[in-house]
């Protein structure tokens, strides 16, 4: 699998994961490491997500909403 973030005025690599991605995964390798990159500087971050196994666990959306990612519905 591969990921990436992309706003107005930044973006992250485009990051590989190795394996199946799963919810604790997708914190350790993409959001906690890619988070910093994503949120320097921005005011507001709001994430569009396609509802995927590793996005939609409650830990993962409370991960999210700690770091101040508001969530489109």
């Amino acid at each position: 699998m591969v990921w990436a973030a992309i706003g107005y005025t930044t973006r992250t690599p485009l990051t590989r994961v190795v394996g199946n991605p799963n919810n604790q995964r997708n914190i350790s390798q993409i959001l906690r490491p890619m988070a910093v990159l994503c949120l320097a500087g921005l005011r507001v971050v709001i994430s569009q997500q396609n509802n995927a196994r590793p996005h939609a666990p409650r830990h993962v959306q409370t991960y999210l909403s700690t770091d101040g990612v508001r969530l489109l519905p």
